[in-house]
């Protein structure tokens, strides 16, 4: 009879204990579908966020119920008479407070359209023939949100899942850094700035012109019409470079200006050191007013050119512009890329082989809020029909 209690006793344990730990499971799981964005790894051609790092996100539905929307909004210095919350979550672990904002007062005040029908909610900014597109489509009070960029040519669509919204007090709340995501892009344009301080969230944003992305701004860099390198950036080249008899330095690319007193030029070069590999560097050249040129500094980026102009091998490319029949397809394969915003600038080789390869400069920007952009090397293979396949990105040191 004792045996038999015993065993009744370990059965009832070993019960208990499954209960248990399926009911752990249970909560973790709801835990994690309510997080902004989803906990899940993002699935491929979808950016996971673009407010906090790319990672893992954790926001426990109990503390977004318990969040009061409490924090002023100030947008362009002006205050609004709606109100954000704040919650704490993780980040890869990591705490992090997370600020949600209503979609409906911000997408009016960035002059975008908003929908609401049904179980949906659409925030639409267009410009020209592009347009950015935010849905919420909600499930209870949790909403799924994805960002969709269309442009006149539908194959340089890109869609970004960007996790969940709420509904408090009536209102869809998102986190405030989604809106960034809609306008970080070239074809819309402009500047979505956030900062938190005092129990103050401050907007600050500024929409840029066509001339704004190809002049030089005073006190900062200013992206240009073309990569080329001009006659005029020739004889500058010459003059700074006068005192660098031992190093070859080859200028390739024309990446952005600067108004100074005078003008500094940023240019890609092909630099080589006696005794070392002939690798890419980013030269910071400064021309005076008074028609002198000085380097101001060298950054070797540790990436090799591989250029040795033999028969299938590496050659540095005619022109450093990217045309149309090579840019489409690039643009189009980056779509699939997560985490990082690539904007290609220049060729700077190619190597013909059964098809062709390229190495392509590029922009790289982490998709997340006050990422700073720097610069990458991404190598790209085109077959005879047209078609585009990255086999390397190599990021500059």
């Amino acid at each position: 009879a004792q045996q038999h209690v015993i065993t009744f006793i370990l059965s009832f344990v070993l019960v208990l204990v499954i209960i248990i730990a399926m009911r752990i499971d249970r909560v973790s799981a709801a835990s994690g579908s309510e997080g902004i964005p989803g906990t899940d790894a993002p699935e491929a051609g979808s950016v996971q966020r673009y407010g906090y790092p790319v990672g893992t996100v954790k926001i426990t539905s109990s503390a977004i119920k318990k969040a009061v929307a409490d924090i002023d909004i100030a947008f362009n210095s002006k205050t609004l008479t709606a109100k954000a919350f704040k919650v704490k979550g993780r980040v890869n672990g990591s705490k992090t407070t997370f600020l949600y904002v209503p979609a409906k007062t911000i997408a009016s005040k960035l002059k975008a359209s908003y929908k609401k029908s049904g179980k949906s909610v659409t925030v639409t900014i267009k410009k020209g023939t592009y347009t950015v597109t935010l849905v919420f489509n909600t499930g209870k009070d949790i909403y799924s949100m994805m960002l969709e960029e269309k442009g006149a040519d539908s194959s340089t669509g890109r869609t970004c899942s960007f996790g969940k919204a709420y509904k408090k007090d009536g209102s869809v709340y998102v986190p405030v850094d989604v809106f960034a995501a809609m306008l970080d892009n070239d074809q819309v344009g402009g500047t979505f700035n956030v900062d938190y301080e005092n129990g103050v969230l401050s907007i600050k944003t500024k929409k840029t012109t066509d001339t704004d992305d190809q002049s030089p701004i005073t006190g900062g860099y200013g992206t240009l019409k073309t990569p080329e390198i001009t006659s005029e950036l020739n004889e500058i080249f010459k003059k700074a470079t006068e005192d660098y008899k031992d190093d070859e330095i080859t200028p390739v690319a024309y990446l952005a200006k600067q108004v100074v007193a005078g003008i500094n030029h940023r240019v890609l070069c092909r630099y080589k050191k006696a005794g070392s590999s002939e690798t890419y560097a980013i030269v910071t050249i400064y021309a005076d007013l008074q028609g002198g040129a000085s380097i101001l500094d060298i950054r070797n980026t540790g990436v090799e050119t591989n250029i040795n102009d033999l028969d299938g091998g590496w050659s540095q490319a005619e022109s450093p512009v990217i045309g149309d029949e090579l840019l489409k397809p690039v643009e189009s394969s980056f779509s699939g890329l997560v985490g990082v915003k690539y904007v290609p600038i220049a060729i700077l080789a190619d190597q013909v082989v059964a098809g062709r390869n390229y190495c392509i400069l590029c922009e790289a920007k982490g998709a997340y809020l006050g990422a700073e952009t720097d610069y990458a090397f991404v190598y790209v293979y085109q077959g005879f029909d047209g078609s585009v396949e990255i086999t390397d990105i190599v990021r500059a040191e």
